[in-house]
């Protein structure tokens, strides 16, 4: 198969930790031709009784023309258990988009789960918005709930809410953000839902004209003491006000008010312990503003201010999603997943929120926290790449800190190749010496294989504030030794493909998504980052980074 792949314009200024590990992944499943498996993902818990947690996937499909649908994959080896397909509405309404973990709501012994897709309408109310609730057994449907009037919105969120009402069945949270108060609009609502009959228990309306309560809803845990688990909600306009709810009663706990916010586009997660009073606690992502911030679930409290390691304009939209992940440093406390646009999540401490780590994997889409799967008592991630496999999409658990090194360095200015310019050596594994008296460095991460999308190059020590750009080639120069040019040494030969530029923003830049242009299995792609130096050492002003070589898989 030859592929072309799609550059990339985005850079990250992230330096990840623990780079000689290798990214270990303990689960991967890749969908059928165009389901875009892994759209949307959620850790189900145990359906077949292995003790395993099974993963649930959306399959959304790749055009208009596909119904969508979802799958309980089991969590060993990834079989599916039960799959369900869309509506035959004959036409698109993103059906896979949003899937939902819930408890067990058919009384089977098994946890079940929901679909929810809140723009399609029924065939007299236009957006009334659906949510379709599922046995994770057989696929059959248990509950279908709509909205009652024009944009609604029904199931723009969902949560899990266990047994409110204590019937023994599975209950749930659903946001529907278009609810009106009377004459007031768009109030938007959480209402707590039966499992046994679809009936509303209770419904908390927003406070304002436009609020749109619900458009975000978490699980939230239990608030305040009385067994029953709560839930939190934002709306989606100005002023953002974090609003909880009591799971027993549905009447108001706390809220925190207005927050000051980039945008009005949010994300919220909740339900584990970051500070250690036991009481799970609350994350609100700002992606315009790059940056996340917890409060504490006992009273609402500021806890922390989360920002993403490196200069900020290494991140496109910082905290677009948010998961609570188990303790991944040892502390005993939940740590906080953050992902950006473009599916880069950053892993900081729930407390300090210092990194500890990055998982670079361009495309992710479908995000969530994964329990312990490779026993080493850390909690694991749960990732969705739907364009994986020309759009068959991929689901994969990673457990481990870091994307490991591929291909190999040539044209290096460390003594090994080629002289320097002007004596102008670099440090072991660099390129020639810059102006900053060290050598600029390039390497490859990740996969080397054509389906995956875990692929990428970093370049590190080039002056920040110029001119880069990063060039292919379909050989090496001087058989790998290089050849002077400016400062440095060129490591390429041939035709140069230039596949991208930046101004760096940071000494340490990845450079994703792509290896190039089209490339067959079996090639070997060159590659070399190009930079200004207007004050090197050798009056050339650019200098190289080395080469790195690349043989690609199928």
């Amino acid at each position: 198969m030859t592929r072309l792949l799609r550059v990339s314009t985005f850079c990250c200024a992230l330096a990840v930790a623990s780079l000689s590990q290798a990214q270990t992944v303990v689960f991967s499943v890749d969908g059928a031709a165009h389901d875009r498996l892994g759209t949307s993902v959620a850790e189900l818990g145990d359906v077949d009784g292995d003790g395993v947690p099974e993963v649930l996937a959306g399959t959304p499909g790749y055009d208009f023309t596909s119904l969508g649908g979802a799958k309980v994959l089991s969590g060993a080896t990834g079989a599916t258990l039960a799959a369900v397909v869309g509506p035959s509405t004959g036409s698109y309404m993103g059906f896979g988009n949003a899937v939902h973990a819930l408890g067990d709501v058919d009384g089977d012994g098994a946890p079940d789960f929901a679909v929810s897709t809140p723009f399609e309408s029924s065939a007299s109310v236009v957006n009334a918005g659906f949510v379709r609730v599922f046995s994770s057994t057989s696929g059959a449907l248990l509950l279908q709930l709509s909205g009652g009037v024009g944009d609604e919105l029904l199931g723009m969120s969902v949560a899990a809410a266990g047994d409110l009402d204590g019937d023994g069945r599975a209950d749930l949270f659903v946001g529907v953000p278009g609810v009106d108060a009377g004459s007031v609009t768009s109030v938007g609502a959480v209402r707590a839902v039966s499992g046994f009959d679809g009936s509303t228990l209770w419904q908390f309306n927003g406070s304002g004209q436009f609020e749109t309560l619900g458009t975000r809803a978490v699980a939230a845990g239990d608030l305040d003491g009385d067994g029953v688990v709560d839930v939190a909600a934002i709306g989606g306009s100005f002023p953002i006000r974090l609003q909880t709810i009591s799971g027993a009663t549905g009447q108001a706990l706390y809220s925190v008010g207005p927050i000051a916010t980039a945008s009005v586009q949010v994300s919220l997660a909740g339900g584990k312990d970051l500070d250690g009073d036991g009481i799970g606690d609350l994350v609100l992502g700002d992606p315009f503003g790059n940056v996340a911030r917890s409060f504490s679930g006992a009273n609402g409290a500021p806890l922390s201010t989360f920002t993403p390691s490196g200069p900020g304009c290494g991140w496109v939209y910082w905290s677009t999603g948010l998961a609570l992940v188990d303790d991944r440093d040892g502390d005993g406390l939940a740590d906080l997943a953050v992902q950006d646009a473009i599916g880069w999540i950053e892993i900081v401490r729930g407390v300090a929120g210092t990194s500890l780590f990055a998982l670079r994997r361009g495309g992710v889409s479908g995000f969530a926290a994964s329990s312990d799967r490779d026993g080493d008592g850390r909690g694991d991630l749960l990732l969705g790449i739907p364009n994986a496999s020309d759009f068959a999409g991929r689901v994969q658990v990673a457990v481990d800190d870091a994307p490991q090194f591929i291909g190999t360095v040539l044209a290096l200015g460390d003594g090994t190749g080629a002289a320097c310019p002007c004596g102008n050596v670099g440090g072991a594994g660099q390129g020639c010496a810059t102006s900053t008296g060290s050598g600029a460095s390039l390497r490859a991460l990740g996969s080397a294989s054509l389906s995956d999308v875990n692929f990428h190059l970093r370049s590190e020590g080039a002056p920040v504030g110029h001119l880069s750009v990063l060039f292919s080639a379909a050989q090496p120069a001087n058989g790998g030794l290089g050849t002077p040019f400016g400062d440095g040494l060129k490591g390429l030969a041939g035709t140069l493909k230039r596949l991208d530029q930046k101004s760096l923003c940071s000494s340490v830049v990845d450079w994703t998504s792509f290896p190039g242009t089209s490339i067959a299995p079996g090639a070997t792609a060159y590659y070399q980052v190009w930079f200004r130096d207007l004050n090197g050492p050798c009056g050339g002003h650019a200098n190289m980074t080395n080469a790195v070589a690349v043989t690609f898989a199928p």
